[in-house]
């Protein structure tokens, strides 16, 4: 079972991987997923997973930095989704930019007992 100051980001980019770097320096184990390459992240590159359904896995709380709607829905369900296997996080931060009209729709496609 992960420990809990296992933190995920997922999208990687110009928010994403400041904060997940930011948590690297406050002590948290962090993963991180993006669709780029990992050869596009120097140092960080160790910390990705493959897919958002390894970082549902290892990371019990993740953030999702993705750009919009349909970044979430593919990273929340889609092939190897965060939610599309064996494995779901129990706490997922929506950081990106939805409407509270998509954020309910999110809420309510959740499995039960994800916050």
């Amino acid at each position: 079972m992960p420990e809990s100051r296992t933190i995920g980001v997922a999208g990687c980019g110009s928010m994403g991987l400041p904060m997940a770097r930011n948590l690297l320096k406050s002590g948290f184990k962090v993963s991180g997923y993006d669709v780029r390459p990992a050869s596009d992240f120097g140092d960080f590159a160790r910390h990705l997973c493959n897919s958002p359904q390894e970082l549902a896995k290892v990371c019990p709380v993740v953030i999702s930095v993705v750009r919009d709607w349909a970044q979430t829905e593919t990273l929340c369900f889609g092939k190897d989704g965060l939610f599309s296997g064996d494995y779901s996080p129990k706490i997922l931060i929506i950081s990106s930019t939805l409407s509270p009209k998509m954020i309910h729709r999110l809420q309510d496609r959740l499995p039960a007992g994800t916050e």
